[in-house]
């Protein structure tokens, strides 16, 4: 492709991806969000991620002490919840966990055929009974 020349970006790129329910909700502001969506795409299938938020930073282009500012609103307005490492996870310098909560604007929400997965741990790990029935349903890992 050339600089400067028309093109479709249309399933072209690999990133991040803010719901349409989130993008129009106006009690966050468009950096929350663009973090959330950060979030999301390291998330994976079990709803938790763990980057370092000095990473975060970097990947946004935007300050360490901005990135705490978005996560309080991320957690105040109840879209994530943080899990601090403790004893000796804090020791070695582990990084926070970040769970991903169901919110109201999602309720109404369209959303892609991927099953719901309730059945989760504190780890975002899903009991294998909960595999087993997904399975039973047709539904395949993708």
């Amino acid at each position: 492709m050339e600089v400067g020349k028309r093109f479709s970006p249309y399933m072209m790129f690999i990133g991040s991806f803010i719901p349409n329910a989130l993008m129009e909700y106006t009690e966050i502001s468009s950096s929350a969000k663009l973090l959330w969506a950060r979030l999301a795409q390291n998330a994976g299938r079990g709803g938790v991620c763990y980057p370092a938020q000095s990473t975060l930073a970097k990947e946004l282009g935007i300050s360490s002490r901005w990135i705490q500012k978005c996560l309080g609103q991320l957690v105040e307005k109840k879209f994530i919840r943080i899990i601090y490492p403790k004893g000796t996870k804090k020791l070695f310098h582990k990084t926070c966990r970040y769970h991903f909560l169901w919110h109201v604007i999602f309720e109404n929400a369209k959303l892609r055929s991927d099953p719901k997965v309730d059945e989760m741990d504190d780890e975002g790990w899903m009991p294998m009974h909960t595999i087993e029935k997904l399975k039973k349903a047709g539904w395949k890992k993708k």
